[in-house]
């Protein structure tokens, strides 16, 4: 029988931030040099990176050889990318053996297959922090019966290496074993309060309560001075802040905006798995809400009422 700790929930909208420009050269720098060198340039502003099933990313550094933070020191292990920890007391001890204790340490947990809203969540980690930590995990217990775990898209090597060229200092990625071992009797999940009543809820049944016992373990387990998410999930940046306010985590979260294909869609690590005549239509739903907007603006501040279909062609 599994344990479950039930946690209020509130309604508030979590307050999207500024959104992370595309990068500018990237460099190995020393944490002195961080929040400099990884600070975009005004002429990096406004960039597009496209990266869809057919685009090619642009060239990012080389694959390298991975190695323990704890075996060199800050600055050599950032030249040769990100050490892997594969378990729970492997990032704790690598975390503890830093050569020089961080002061901040950014969070950016993913189930992997990144695309630039990933890596746009580790570069503004990587400006505001001391020490870049990501996770890469599948997480099962976020999947309802008959989603997409299975398929869903792994590949961990090609993962690291683009973690290494936006800043990350440390990747955690542990197999299901690790983060949940079939040897325990039970197991605790936190739940939420109306948020399987939400239609996202009431279509994946216990989505949102994998979502919070996950990043509660993984918070737990990095410690972050602050998390980084971006706004596509609002409904997801919603559970995570009432996760932290009411279990009085010590944790900031901070909530990018969403980034973007040169058609609107938003990035996002299933739109490999859409079929071509999908992906062709999705970027409606984004133009149709953009419309909206735009014809409600024009309609001046404060009108309420119906908007013409006229005005949406």
């Amino acid at each position: 029988k599994r344990a479950s700790s039930r946690i209020p929930v509130g309604t508030r909208h979590p307050a999207t931030r500024s959104v992370v420009s595309p990068p500018s050269e990237l460099v190995s720098p020393s944490p002195a040099e961080r929040r400099t060198l990884f600070s975009p340039s005004p002429a990096s502003r406004g960039q597009e990176y496209r990266k869809g099933p057919d685009i090619s990313p642009r060239p990012l550094l080389p694959p390298t050889e991975h190695t323990t933070m704890s075996a060199l020191s800050g600055a050599t292990a950032r030249a040769a990318g990100p050490a892997v920890h594969r378990t729970i007391a492997a990032i704790r001890g690598a975390l503890a053996a830093a050569s020089s204790p961080p002061s901040t340490v950014g969070f950016v947990p993913t189930m992997g297959a990144l695309h630039e809203g990933h890596l746009g969540l580790v570069r503004a980690a990587h400006a505001e922090n001391d020490l870049v930590v990501a996770s890469v995990f599948v997480n099962p217990t976020q999947f309802a019966p008959g989603d997409d775990f299975d398929v869903y898209p792994r590949n961990l090597e090609e993962d690291v290496r683009l973690l290494g060229s936006a800043g990350a200092d440390m990747v955690f990625a542990p197999d299901d074993e690790e983060m949940y071992p079939p040897s325990r009797p039970s197991h605790t999940f936190v739940e939420l309060d109306g948020f399987d009543d939400t239609s996202e809820g009431a279509s994946r049944p216990g989505h949102f309560r994998g979502v919070a016992t996950i990043v509660t373990k993984l918070f737990n387990i990095i410690r972050p001075t602050a998390a980084y998410f971006g706004s596509k999930d609002v409904a997801q940046c919603v559970l995570i802040r009432n996760v932290v306010r009411d279990l009085d985590m010590s944790v900031r979260v901070r909530v990018c905006d969403t980034v973007r294909e040169a058609d609107g869609l938003a990035m996002s690590s299933r739109n490999l798995r859409l079929t071509p005549p999908g992906r062709a239509a999705a970027p409606c739903v984004y133009r149709a809400l953009s419309a909206v907007r735009e014809a409600f603006g024009a309609a001046g501040a404060g009108t309420r009422g119906a908007v013409p279909a006229g005005d949406l062609a």
